[in-house]
């Protein structure tokens, strides 16, 4: 699946802002249905020697018409593409999720998302 244009552009936008380039530019976004959830973060090509993981995120395009809520659904995705190569995977919403959204909070530009 290649990435929707306007995720693309919120991506590399808070990557920059929010995450200092560290983010994968490979990483694929697109609305799609996720069931009980608004966004999700899989891997959609597995790690291999030396290389990470292409990893994909969907949005539920239930938010399409919300444009702040899609925002911060997609920041906190981000959040979970960070911490994946460090083994925090799917759902996992521990100390070290809560750490990041804590750093996310000293941004002024996130801080508005909310």
């Amino acid at each position: 699946m290649t990435s929707d244009p306007y995720l693309r552009r919120w991506y590399l936008k808070f990557n920059d802002r929010l995450f200092g380039g560290s983010l994968p530019l490979d990483t694929e976004i697109w609305w799609q249905p996720c069931g009980n959830n608004v966004g999700l973060t899989f891997e959609i090509t597995p790690a291999a020697e030396g290389e990470h993981a292409t990893l994909g995120i969907i949005i539920d395009p239930c938010l399409m018409g919300l444009k702040r809520f899609a925002r911060q659904t997609l920041v906190h995705e981000m959040g979970h593409v960070k911490l994946w190569p460090m083994g925090y995977k799917l759902k996992d919403h521990g100390a070290k999720f809560h750490e990041e959204l804590q750093r996310l909070a000293t941004f002024k530009e996130y801080r508005k998302l909310l």
